[in-house]
């Protein structure tokens, strides 16, 4: 009877597991490492900020400017509301987050930018 009890919570716990770790996780903070757009990539290493806290909440926080924006988090794609823009959507992709705000010009994100990969063709903002 305990093996049987023992293996049913097992059966459980895994589908919990499973059932829970659907979809991206974009909680916590993010910051900028390049743009690109059709002139090539530039570095932003940390100009931009984003906070993604629960409730569907975060802020954005750039060069001393700071705003608050809703977002809603669909399987890998994210879409954030804000009051300045509009809604902007993006798509999470392990530890890499890409916004794309409509007009061709994607803003790259990373959790850390130490550990990030950042491409040889990205340029500092003072060579382009």
């Amino acid at each position: 009877m305990k093996k049987f009890i023992s293996a049913l919570m097992i059966v459980v716990l895994a589908f919990v597991l499973v059932s829970c770790g659907g979809g991206a996780k974009v909680d916590g903070k993010w910051v900028s490492a390049y743009i690109e757009s059709s002139e090539g990539k530039m570095k932003m290493e940390g100009m931009i900020t984003l906070d993604f806290k629960d409730g569907g909440k975060g802020t954005i926080s750039a060069m001393g400017f700071e705003e608050e924006f809703t977002y809603k988090l669909d399987g890998s794609k994210v879409t954030l509301t804000l009051q300045s823009e509009g809604d902007v959507t993006g798509s999470v992709d392990g530890e890499i987050l890409t916004i794309d705000d409509g007009s061709g010009e994607k803003t790259v994100f990373c959790r850390d930018l130490e550990k990030f990969d950042m491409p040889k063709d990205a340029k500092s903002m003072f060579d382009m």
